[in-house]
């Protein structure tokens, strides 16, 4: 595998499920809310997740525009803001999935409006 496979595909289900490197958070950061899977995101976005005891851990985005990483005793609810280029997007309200892709498929899942926009 590479960091940088299968943009908009949700990462967490294989590598929760066997594939390594294991982790608990992960996604895809697009230019329009309807790229499609395997459409390659944006590169260099800062990903901050903050969780229900403030605590923030932080990610950016690869070539792929994918990011993932695990964050160890991370509770639940969280909320996300992305930075790109000096602009922010905070997300207007909190989670309980770090299987960011679920919900942010080209067809928005759950309320999402579709893919992560970068900002």
């Amino acid at each position: 595998g590479s960091p940088q496979m299968l943009p908009g595909v949700n990462c967490i289900d294989c590598h929760q499920g066997g594939i390594q490197p294991n982790f608990n958070i992960g996604g895809t950061v697009h230019a329009a809310l309807g790229d499609r899977d395997g459409c390659a995101g944006v590169e260099g976005v800062v990903v901050e997740i903050v969780d229900a005891n403030s605590r923030s851990f932080t990610f950016e985005t690869n070539a792929a525009g994918n990011f993932h990483g695990s964050a160890d005793g991370i509770q639940a609810p969280f909320r996300a803001a992305l930075t790109f280029e000096g602009r922010s997007r905070p997300m207007n309200f909190e989670v309980t999935d770090l299987a960011c892709n679920r919900c942010h498929a080209q067809v928005g899942v759950d309320g999402a409006p579709g893919r992560i926009l970068a900002p």
